[in-house]
């Protein structure tokens, strides 16, 4: 029987990094009226960011410290596709993968330089707040095509080495970011995703496949490569959020979430940070936005998530850059159609109680950065756990879990300087 050898295999596979914000929860009424709680400010908030954020840190020390053995193999109870997962308790980090169009593999695409696309993989999270998607991967294929041989079994196989090569990228670099931990962390968020970015690449180059055989005597190298401009860490998805915060420790760390629930797709970023902030897995990159998609089926199938639907989310975590100051951000939606665009502001001094802004509105970042940064007693923002506007058929919500203090960590629940903050934005067309 012929075996693998280093001459690259008549099949190739790639997996690729989709840019963009593809996290999504599920449109479920369990998980939108924990929405709803949340936005009450105080206690609910920090619940809803730990209720996700404990679960996965747990994952993270068990995909890290526990080897190959905690990957457990399944199979898609609808679709009969393979599954990787890890599981601790009720909570679980799965990798699937689904073709989208099996005629590349069936006809081949002419050469094995020249890929097209035929699959989706992607990894799904699930916690007690049910199932949400996490990150998504492009899969394409080139090389001869394998006519009457594509058959369910050797589709299965393929999708094997798939999901085998992503779960151990996941695997790989969170062994990597743990390594660093221990060596002592990053010194600021700059070098922090400069670090995540560096072991995500390199895990990514160790997680490839070479001569899986998925029939007899037919192989087939899986890789995980990068379009232009894209990032590694995308491929990780919020996972880089867990192993950036791992590698930082600052006196103030904050955490915001942005869902997107109505028929449009919002444009969003953070167009503003003040000198003492640093940001880390941001939607863009500072001054820049990315699209937050409308609620709309998910890629991950529904029968796994648990909805026909899904809200699209995006998230980012900053800290201060100096422990003798506080951070301050500004965070805008641009807009679209009857929809105004928003501007959310976040001050946290060192000393006085944090503000937010809230508003509605397609004002420049430098106009509401004026209005957050106001010292005058008679016009500065009022401290408060939640603030909102309206206009027409759009609300703007926020809630934060504390106004000053020591609270803990969502992450890890140790007591530091911890806010969170939780920004929806609807139309009326999801409710509980």
């Amino acid at each position: 029987m012929p075996t693998a050898t280093d001459t690259p295999a008549d099949h190739q596979i790639q997996v690729q990094p989709r840019p963009g914000v593809n996290s999504a929860s599920p449109t479920t009424p369990s998980f939108v009226q924990l929405i709803e709680t949340a936005l009450v400010g105080g206690d609910p908030v920090y619940e809803f960011f730990a209720g996700h954020f404990q679960a996965l840190q747990g994952l993270y020390q068990t995909i890290a410290t526990g080897g190959d053995e905690v990957w457990l193999d399944g199979t898609d109870k609808e679709s009969g596709d393979p599954v990787k997962y890890v599981a601790q308790g009720n909570n679980f980090l799965s990798v699937s993968h689904t073709f989208t169009d099996t005629g590349p593999l069936k006809d081949g695409t002419g050469s094995k330089d020249t890929y097209k696309p035929v699959g989706i993989a992607y990894v799904t999270f699930t916690t007690d707040q049910g199932s949400s998607q996490m990150i998504l991967n492009d899969v394409h294929y080139a090389g001869l095509g394998l006519g009457g041989l594509l058959a369910a079994p050797v589709l299965a196989k393929f999708g094997l080495s798939i999901i085998k090569s992503v779960a151990n990228w996941i695997k790989n670099t969170a062994i990597k970011i743990y390594n660093r931990v221990s060596g002592g962390g990053s010194e600021d968020a700059d070098q922090a995703e400069d670090d995540v970015e560096s072991d995500a690449s390199e895990a990514a180059e160790e997680s490839a496949e070479e001569g899986a055989e998925v029939a007899e005597g037919v192989f087939a190298d899986v890789s995980i490569t990068v379009a232009q401009g894209v990032l590694f860490a995308v491929g990780i998805g919020i996972m880089a959020i867990v192993f950036i915060l791992q590698l930082i420790s600052k006196e103030i760390n904050a955490q915001i979430r942005f869902y997107n629930v109505t028929k449009l797709d919002i444009t969003f970023g953070v167009c503003k940070v003040d000198g003492h902030t640093g940001m880390s897995n941001g939607p863009a990159k500072i001054g820049s936005t990315a699209v937050v998609t409308h609620v709309s089926k998910a890629t991950s199938p529904p029968w796994i998530i648990g909805s026909d639907t899904a809200i699209y989310y995006a998230e980012a975590a900053f800290l201060n850059t100096n422990e003798l100051f506080g951070v301050g951000y500004l965070m805008t939606a641009e807009p679209n159609g009857d929809f105004p665009g928003f501007k959310v502001g976040v001050e946290i001094p060192s000393g006085d109680p944090n503000v937010i802004l809230v508003e509605l509105t397609n004002e420049s970042c430098n106009d509401a950065w004026d209005k957050l940064q106001d010292e005058d007693p008679e016009s500065r923002i009022t401290p408060a756990l939640t603030g909102s506007a309206t206009s027409g058929p759009y609300t703007l919500r926020v809630a934060t879990n504390a106004l000053q203090g020591r609270t803990a960590s969502p992450l890890s629940g140790e007591v530091g300087y911890n806010y969170e903050h939780l920004v929806v934005l609807t139309d009326g067309s999801v409710s509980a």
